[in-house]
């Protein structure tokens, strides 16, 4: 184990929904989390909390983190737009031994990139 994971974030992610399992990685595991977006700019959360990345899309090794979490969003429509986030996960295409979680709305994102093809995959989603 590396002892690291990586969290993609992007305009309106949902902060709540990593923070505690990047509080058990951290106090449970002894594995620090690391903020990864395509440029090193500052991100606000849906609630409101901005978070300075700490690691490009492009300088991202995955050979330095055990997985990849994407959490979800409470409104897709600019980061679903950004073409260096469907790249990033692009290249994840035709590597099944990189493990990447995706919380909530944000399997979308790898849906968009294509790394949901030919997979069996469950997906809860509530419209009211």
């Amino acid at each position: 184990m590396k002892k690291r994971i990586a969290l993609l974030v992007y305009p309106d992610f949902s902060l709540q929904e990593v923070a505690n399992l990047m509080y058990i990685f951290r106090w449970y595991f002894d594995t620090f989390t690391d903020v990864i977006y395509p440029e090193l700019n500052p991100v606000r959360s849906e609630e409101g909390i901005l978070i300075n990345p700490v690691k490009t899309c492009s300088d991202f090794c995955k050979d330095d983190y055990d997985c990849l979490i994407l959490s979800g969003c409470s409104d897709l429509r600019q980061p679903i737009r950004n073409k260096k986030i469907k790249e990033f996960l692009g290249s994840f295409v035709n590597d099944d031994n990189f493990v990447i979680g995706a919380i909530c709305s944000s399997p979308i994102f790898l849906a968009q990139a294509g790394l949901l093809k030919g997979k069996n995959i469950r997906i809860l989603y509530l419209l009211r």
